[in-house]
């Protein structure tokens, strides 16, 4: 599910239902806490707190100092659903997360109880899989405003009481990002899609991607970053999506011990599913972050011609 850092401490939820606080410096385990079942997003922390989200639809908050469960709350699931779930926005006063039911939902941080809940996607169709309405990504939170989106649904703003700013259609697998007063979206249809952060207004869409099978977009300085299945990393202008530039990052051969060979035959070209980035890709002040699928982690800079 990834790593959570809080203060000296890091969080991990683990494949078979475990939550691990681990010790900063050393890596020694603090403690561990049972969750309800598979957590596939990070764990989201405040001061006292850390929340986590699992695929049975439960969102559950242990305590920081010992991993004693505060509390829990349970959403009914669909017959199927995504793989995947949204990661918490932890806000002062509540604990802000999508399901699978096709609502966000804001829960009081100290009960555990509904406060609020928008509703982005209604399941509509003949088959399950064209009911789907999963929120697998994290809702952003902007100046009071909350930003989400929903697959086979809409992308919506959200005012801190429950209020929907505005909505407009927009299907995705991931979360929206926000730079230069604009929400930018990567839709199922692998297009790029930019919104009017004010009132869903649409200002650009690049469809030269359709079929690459992007990843979530990122902003980078002036530039928007995504990547896909293929491992290209592309970037996009944010003032009108025009593409500006594009590589190939071809991961190292893999090294496969097999008994009873030459080490020249050891080493395996990646191909296939291994050559792609599905990971987020994460700004930082030094450059961008691309971790690929062979478990490589690149430190790219991004320079203007």
């Amino acid at each position: 599910s990834g790593v959570s850092l809080a203060g000296e401490q890091l969080f991990v939820a683990t494949r078979d239902g475990f939550l691990l606080s681990l010790n900063r410096a050393d890596g020694t385990e603090q403690w561990r806490s049972r969750l309800t079942s598979e957590a596939l997003s990070p764990a989201s922390t405040d001061t006292r707190r850390v929340f986590v989200h699992t695929v049975d639809g439960r969102v559950t908050a242990f305590e920081r100092a010992d991993g004693k469960q505060a509390w829990s709350y349970e959403t009914a699931m669909p017959v199927l659903t995504v793989r995947g779930t949204g990661a918490q926005q932890v806000l002062d006063q509540f604990v802000v997360t999508g399901f699978a039911t096709g609502k966000v939902v804001a829960l009081d941080k100290t009960l555990g109880i509904p406060r609020w809940e928008v509703r982005l996607a209604s399941p509509d169709g003949r088959s399950e899989l064209e009911r789907l309405v999963d929120i697998d990504g994290q809702p952003v939170w902007e100046e009071g405003i909350i930003y989400a989106a929903s697959y086979h649904g809409n992308v919506a703003a959200i005012s801190l009481n429950g209020e929907p700013r505005w909505q407009e259609a927009g299907s995705s697998y991931g979360h929206p990002e926000l730079a230069l007063g604009n929400l930018y979206l990567t839709l199922d249809s692998d297009v790029i899609q930019a919104y009017d952060q004010n009132n869903g207004a649409r200002v650009w869409q690049q469809p030269a991607l359709s079929g690459r099978k992007l990843g979530q977009v990122t902003a980078h300085g002036r530039w928007l970053a995504v990547a896909d299945n293929d491992g290209y990393l592309h970037l996009l202008s944010q003032v009108n999506g025009e593409l500006a530039a594009r590589r190939l990052l071809r991961p190292k051969p893999l090294h496969i011990g097999y008994p009873n060979q030459t080490e020249a035959t050891n080493w395996r070209a990646v191909r296939g599913k291994h050559m792609g980035i599905r990971s987020a890709l994460l700004s930082t002040p030094e450059g961008l972050l691309v971790y690929t699928n062979t478990g490589e982690l690149l430190l790219l800079e991004i320079r203007d011609r």
